[in-house]
């Protein structure tokens, strides 16, 4: 096997493979070191028994034709390896004195169920669709722009009035200039749990984009779970001459004249490239696989004082009985214990209180039958959790707390469905360690940054980084978390290296 490549990249996450599958697509000999047995980082499904269990996708955004997740794998080659599917709603969403469904694919319907219960709020509920359509519309100008992004921003007052508007704010800001009921608010930002914040400190970039584009064009699962957009880039990639090694975790890259030179695995094997692209973990790049000492001190102050996001943990249930035959089609329910968002968050996010967490249920064989074997059920319980809480605990104290939260959620969600424990066949719980563990995202972070104001936007991460020739396609990024975020920042990455070369290759004809 050869040692040297036109590209090499860190890591077989979403980012990583979509860069991976679009530049072996452009003739680029690349290849892709992934430290697990598996590819995918959190984009992975497993088995336990008889079920297929889903590792971290609910829903997903920008899947209809012309979407941003549906042009990207169009551009992977990709597309026609997936299979989108589409609940009724788009979710359920539970409070002590309201049990609210969100119609799919008709804004419309949204604004009407929405005004159904705070009729004197439809006109303040309408103006706020029309504005968080224009802020849409505005960020997707930006982020398709043919200029970079740095250049872009300089014309934000100018050219995206409303993206400028908004873009330092938090979403509660929006909320507030159109609502005035605080109930209303809650539920209409009730997709806050999507990007780890309440959106009183939620950047409104990073709500609206995403968000909008589920009230507008729906929100999709994949025929399969989450898997099946690795395996659709993994064989894209290598289908177009790309090679992935698996079980090859690097230990440092090599600098040379202040570019990447080579790469180095925990087997003592050296590969070089003329680019490198990172997935992986950005305080991990930085502070582990270069040294601080190679990196400009400004770049290294700001990596250590960025705050990474929360993570989650997880509760997966295969039932031994078909919750569809029990009444029960919602796929994506939001359990909420009252209005206040922030003592819902803290309640999770410390030593975790069950009263005062919200919590989710994702009921995966209702949108995917295929998820259990006729008969039976798969479906799972997320929360956000601080790595902090879990990390302290003795061995003993992390299997114990494991057992007690998963019982107290168990039990809390058959508030929503009766009976839940008398059906349980497999029980796994995945912690923020857990999340660590598999993908080396620094203290399990699901979002890579937090996505606060302060780190939104052109505040956090470009994708190319001080070393000329190395950049990052990750949640570490501008896009920020999620799958189609993640999607995107491959896409950047990719198109980076190759317009680079044809810039190279210009400058050689003249």
């Amino acid at each position: 096997m050869s040692n040297k490549y036109d590209v090499i990249i860190i890591g077989a996450g979403i980012g990583g493979l979509t860069a991976a599958a679009i530049l072996a697509k452009n003739g680029k000999k690349v290849l892709v070191l992934e430290k697990n047995h598996v590819a995918g980082g959190y984009a992975v499904n497993f088995r336990r028994g008889d079920f297929n269990f889903d590792a971290s996708l609910h829903l997903m955004n920008g899947c209809s034709e012309g979407g941003l997740s549906y042009n990207v794998l169009k551009k992977c080659g990709a597309l026609n390896r997936v299979n989108f599917l589409r609940s009724q709603y788009l979710y359920r969403s539970i409070y002590p004195d309201l049990d609210f469904r969100l119609p799919q694919f008709d804004s419309s319907g949204q604004i009407g169920a929405l005004a159904n219960y705070f009729p004197s709020e439809r006109k303040g509920i309408e103006k706020l669709f029309k504005e968080m359509a224009k802020l849409y519309s505005d960020i997707r100008k930006f982020v398709y722009s043919d200029l970079p992004l740095n250049i872009e921003s300089s014309f934000l007052p100018f050219k995206y009035r409303t993206l400028f508007k908004y873009h330092n704010k938090p979403y509660k800001n929006l909320l507030d200039r159109f609502i005035k009921d605080e109930r209303l608010k809650v539920i209409i930002g009730q997709f806050w749990p999507y990007y780890g914040l309440p959106f009183d400190k939620l950047s409104s970039v990073y709500f609206v984009f995403p968000s909008y584009d589920f009230f507008r064009n729906g929100g999709y699962y994949l025929k399969g779970g989450v898997q099946s957009i690795t395996d659709a880039l993994l064989h894209s990639t290598k289908e177009y001459g790309g090679v992935v090694l698996l079980n090859s975790k690097i230990t440092k890259i090599v600098l040379e004249n202040k570019n990447a030179k080579k790469v180095i695995t925990d087997k003592g094997e050296e590969f070089s490239a003329s680019f490198f692209i990172s997935n992986v973990d950005a305080r991990m790049t930085f502070l582990e696989l270069i040294g601080e000492q190679y990196l400009p001190v400004k770049f290294i102050s700001k990596i250590r004082q960025m705050e990474p996001s929360i993570s989650i943990a997880q509760v997966y249930l295969g039932l031994n009985r078909d919750l569809r035959e029990l009444g029960f089609s919602d796929y994506e329910i939001f359990y909420n214990p009252h209005y206040d968002i922030n003592k819902q968050f803290a309640a999770c996010s410390g030593e975790f209180d069950i009263k005062d967490a919200l919590f989710c249920l994702t009921l995966y064989s209702n949108i995917d039958p295929d998820a259990a074997p006729q008969g039976k059920f798969s479906m799972g319980i997320t929360f956000f959790s601080y790595y902090d809480s879990w990390a302290k605990l003795t061995k003993e104290q992390y299997l114990q707390e494991k057992i007690r939260v998963s019982r107290e959620l168990i039990k809390a969600s058959e508030k929503i469905i009766p009976n839940l424990s008398s059906y349980i066949e497999k029980v796994e719980v995945a912690t923020p360690v857990t999340m660590e563990r598999y993908t080396g995202n620094y203290k399990g972070a699901v979002y890579g940054w937090s996505q606060v104001v302060s780190q939104s936007g052109m505040n956090r991460l470009d994708n190319r980084t001080p070393i000329r020739n190395l950049y990052l396609a990750s949640a570490w990024t501008r896009m920020g978390g999620g799958v189609s975020m993640v999607l995107y920042a491959g896409e950047q990455a990719a198109e980076a290296i190759l317009n680079k070369n044809k810039i190279k290759k210009s400058k050689g004809k003249t």
